[in-house]
């Protein structure tokens, strides 16, 4: 997998004026001999280790400039060196730092040495570059993951996972299908916009897949409706009205997030998040009434308890209950309710 930033991108923009530059350029010229805020992008490297998720996966950062960049300063002068091809490698091994490789006058590598060679050996021909390569969209920060080296670790996530309704048992299938996943964010605009896109070997695939998405987004309404209206009295017709705003809540909700097949991938775009929040907001409630109901619930269980208490106390001291009321010449007045 891979995430892809464009920091001097992001620094240009007004929205990111009060962003504290100065102090990440002076860190970075301390430190590392270079200015952060002059990073063209940086992609970061996700791989899987041979242990597959019993151990941390082996990551890097290509660091790309537009202006020549070198390594000096405090942390870099500590590190031991040694050549690799004729490339200077600073080795962060044994000291919990990361190392760094001078790849060319404007690229350079850091994270786990490991990776280093089969970064290299690469070179823009792997699965995962290929994914890339292919890209429609572009926003400030972009992440790709290729799938089908990942398959049988999701797999075994999957099945640890409890019995799902068919429809949603079905979405189990799709990762046997994905070839990858493409996701963008653009927030250097007043409408941040959010596209995720999924890749398939052919268009039939895509489509299957799409129903599949399809049925359990339904299925998912339903289930939210269903939650929603056993917390309603429906004789009520403010609380009716309410379950009528829940369909038109959910189903809005259902048509955003509902995939549109484009050849051999699905594509989900939120191009305008803020019209998602009234949305977030309406399916909170729901919750919300369930957190008062289960407050009322301890509330009555509590109350409850307390006279239990009461009673057996009573019945410690007296050896009996309370009896059911206060008599005065044979009249009960007062109950011990």
């Amino acid at each position: 997998a891979s995430v892809v930033a464009f920091p001097k991108r992001l620094g240009q923009d007004p929205q990111w004026e009060l962003f504290p530059s100065e102090i990440v350029t002076a860190w970075g010229k301390k430190e590392f001999g270079f200015d952060p805020m002059l990073l063209e992008q940086v992609t970061l490297v996700l791989q899987l280790s041979e242990r597959g998720l019993e151990a941390p996966p082996l990551w890097g950062l290509i660091l790309h400039f537009d202006q020549m960049q070198g390594l000096a300063g405090g942390m870099i002068d500590r590190m031991p060196r040694k050549q690799i091809d004729g490339k200077t490698l600073y080795s962060g091994a044994g000291m919990g730092m990361p190392s760094f490789l001078v790849w060319d006058e404007s690229t350079i590598l850091a994270g786990d040495e490991d990776l280093f060679e089969s970064m290299a050996q690469a070179s823009g021909r792997g699965k995962l570059a290929s994914l890339m390569g292919r890209a429609k969209v572009r926003g400030e920060v972009v992440a790709f993951a290729e799938l089908t080296t990942m398959r049988p670790v999701i797999n075994t996530l999957l099945e640890q996972i409890p019995f799902m309704p068919p429809p949603l048992a079905r979405l189990k299938q799709i990762p046997d299908m994905l070839e990858g996943v493409e996701a963008s964010l653009s927030v250097a605009d007043l409408s941040p916009t959010t596209s995720l896109f999924l890749h398939f070997p052919d268009e039939d695939q895509a489509a299957e897949a799409d129903e599949m998405i399809d049925d359990a987004l339904e299925l998912g309404t339903d289930l939210l409706l269903g939650m929603v209206a056993t917390n309603l009295d429906l004789e009520d017709p403010i609380q009716a009205a309410s379950l009528e705003y829940f369909q038109r809540l959910f189903g809005e909700a259902r048509d955003q997030l509902k995939p549109k097949q484009q050849g051999s991938r699905l594509a989900i775009e939120l191009k305008d998040e803020t019209a998602m929040a009234p949305i977030l907001i309406g399916m909170l409630l729901p919750a919300v009434q369930s957190t008062r109901a289960a407050a009322r619930r301890a509330s009555s269980m509590n109350n409850s308890r307390q006279m239990m208490l009461a009673m057996h106390n009573y019945a410690s001291v007296h050896n009996r209950f309370p009896a059911q009321a206060n008599y005065v010449n044979g009249k009960p007045m007062l109950s011990w309710r």
